[in-house]
């Protein structure tokens, strides 16, 4: 996958939880734009609350060097919950 644009600038779990919403606006289909806008929307809390710093900072890298693949983002609820 390729590096997503103005990822270096999210910095913490709510612009994360943001960008990735605003990521969705740029996939191909409606349906497919609603599909990960839920699954996103389902881990919320996860990002908000759950998510350690440190896997913060690993997904906002792997988002800017284009590594982190935006199709397993809801995996992240099962791997790492607080």
């Amino acid at each position: 996958m390729a590096p997503l644009p103005n990822a270096g600038l999210v910095r913490n779990a709510l612009q994360l939880y943001r960008y990735l919403l605003r990521c969705c606006k740029q996939l191909p289909e409606e349906n497919i734009r609603q599909h990960y806008r839920h699954a996103i929307r389902q881990v919320r809390n996860v990002i908000l609350f759950c998510l350690k710093p440190v896997w913060i900072q690993r997904i906002i890298q792997g988002l800017c060097e284009g590594t982190f693949d935006f199709v397993c983002f809801p995996l992240l609820s099962c791997q790492f919950l607080c």
